[in-house]
């Protein structure tokens, strides 16, 4: 009830000859590894979207860390909407209720362009220094010591 019966699944893989793959290419560029599929839902020769949610599996490259897998379906804006994946062997399985452009993806990680030493980036602390916390470590000795002779001169005085 999902699709219609006579429905078929196109896929074609986005590679370097298609129209757009540079400018899909460009949204992933954090991740080590991407594949991207163009997926369709014809009916009668038509394209159409699914009434409900269905699975697609896709298979996972060799150089792919399976611990590490995303889908995007990618927006003609460019945005990405992130689906999760369930990995079974070398397929990764995702459900969709919309059928676009998919990418199969290590998960993105930012890189500090600007930082070519391999410290983390580090902000300076621009908040004015007081000495509340130098005069802590000062005044829990004082109190301590005062807590005591307080206890002390009190026993003397019971006694």
């Amino acid at each position: 009830g999902v699709v219609p019966k006579d429905t078929i699944l196109v896929v074609n893989t986005i590679n370097n000859n298609y129209y757009n793959y540079q400018q899909l290419a460009n949204i992933f560029h954090n991740s080590k590894n991407f594949k991207m599929f163009d997926i369709t839902l014809k009916s009668n020769g038509v394209a159409i979207q699914p009434n409900g949610k269905v699975k697609i599996s896709v298979p996972i490259p060799a150089e792919f860390d399976k611990s590490n897998l995303v889908v995007y379906r990618v927006e003609e804006n460019g945005d990405k909407i992130e689906y999760t994946v369930t990995v079974n062997g070398d397929v990764a399985t995702f459900e969709t209720d919309h059928f676009s452009t998919y990418v199969l993806a290590e998960k993105e990680t930012t890189q500090n362009t600007e930082n070519t030493n391999n410290t983390t980036d580090r902000k300076k602390d621009d908040t004015p220094k007081t000495g509340t916390i130098s005069s802590i470590y000062f005044m829990i000795p004082v109190a301590v010591i005062s807590a005591t002779g307080i206890i002390a001169f009190r026993r003397k005085e019971t006694k």
